[in-house]
């Protein structure tokens, strides 16, 4: 990809810390990519540097190209054994740090809606619960307000689902 004169000022900036805010498509993923090799060619330590996103989707994609042009700058420039500080949600990296100084004995991870609504199905199909989509999420965003409603098929789906979420994080 060829970079465009304001992504190449992000990735060459100076500054400590560089914001990358675009539309999707628009590259901000391969903006980062160069960013963190130009500052690990540049010479700093990879686990000084930190890649937050808003979703575990963009992290997730942000960590296999970084992961990935890494593997090729290992071959092409000698960046062996590099491995980066951080990279995650701005919620992810609050609890990393919250946990590593000893707020939480257990590790905790953060998902997101989509992930959420994903474990939620799962319970759904592995119970044979047949309710609509809109019901189980209402039930399950009403969940500590609706304490003492009767027993249904679907609130049984619910309190499985939160119990699911405690127990597995």
């Amino acid at each position: 990809m060829h970079l465009s004169e304001n992504q190449l000022r992000v990735v060459t900036t100076d500054a400590d810390k560089a914001i990358v805010v675009a539309c999707p498509g628009s590259g901000k993923t391969e903006v980062i990519v160069q960013r963190v090799i130009h500052l690990i060619k540049k010479g700093c330590p990879s686990t000084d540097i930190a890649i937050i996103t808003y979703t575990n989707a963009a992290a997730r994609v942000a960590e296999e190209r970084v992961m990935a042009a890494l593997g090729y700058a290992r071959e092409s420039i000698g960046l062996a054994g590099v491995k980066l500080g951080f990279i995650g949600t701005l919620h992810s990296f609050c609890l990393a740090h919250m946990s590593r100084f000893g707020f939480w004995k257990q590790a905790i991870r953060v998902i997101d809606d989509d992930e959420a609504d994903e474990r939620l199905a799962e319970v759904q199909r592995s119970l044979g619960v047949k309710a609509g989509w809109h019901l189980l999420s209402a039930c399950r965003r009403d969940w500590l307000h609706e304490m003492d409603e009767p027993e249904t098929p679907v609130r049984i789906a619910v309190r499985r689902y939160y119990f699911n979420m405690m127990a597995t994080g």
